[in-house]
């Protein structure tokens, strides 16, 4: 647990040292009530981690709490048609759990992800209360074919992310009308 903690202090302190010291920043744990006052924000980013959580419906359901009135919500995520390959699993529809072997800085260990397909995600976006805008399977930009032609051909061929950009459908979003405590 200490490591898992101390990993996700890195992105905070790289947010710190981009942004400086007079942005507020916050490290929370997704499958709570986040610690933000309801209707605050006019976005809410959420890049790189919804493929590594089992159950969207608690996040999205705080995204839609923190977000204010004609706001949106902004995720990317593993591409579902991509990413079900390496798992092995060869069940595109089905949606369960996989690990894969990283090697950083000589070190090794495994990183556990979610496999859902594309008509799951739509499903938990609509279940939170929110329409797709937006879809987005970007092409890699020059940058990538100037530091690496190979890497830039394979992502020239497959989309390995999947952007979204999701509005609230402006129903109330807790339950019977109740009034959230935050």
């Amino acid at each position: 647990a200490d490591r898992l903690r101390d990993l996700g202090e890195v992105p905070l302190a790289i947010a710190r040292h981009r942004l400086g010291p007079d942005v507020p920043l916050i490290q929370a744990d997704l499958d709570q009530q986040l610690p933000i006052r309801s209707s605050t924000f006019d976005v809410v980013v959420a890049s790189v981690v919804m493929h590594y959580l089992h159950d969207w419906s608690g996040p999205l359901s705080e995204f839609r709490r923190v977000l204010a009135r004609g706001g949106c919500v902004i995720i990317s995520t593993h591409h579902p048609f991509v990413d079900f390959r390496p798992s092995g699993q060869g069940d595109y529809l089905g949606t369960f759990e996989f690990t894969e072997e990283w090697v950083k800085s000589g070190e090794r260990f495994l990183m556990r992800f979610w496999h859902r397909p594309l008509h799951a995600m739509f499903d938990a976006f609509t279940a939170a209360g929110f329409t797709v805008e937006r879809v987005s399977e970007p092409r890699p930009g020059a940058a990538v074919r100037d530091r690496s032609p190979e890497l830039f051909e394979q992502l020239s061929r497959e989309a390995p992310f999947i952007f979204f950009i999701l509005r609230s459908d402006d129903r109330d979003p807790s339950p019977a009308g109740e009034t959230p405590s935050r």
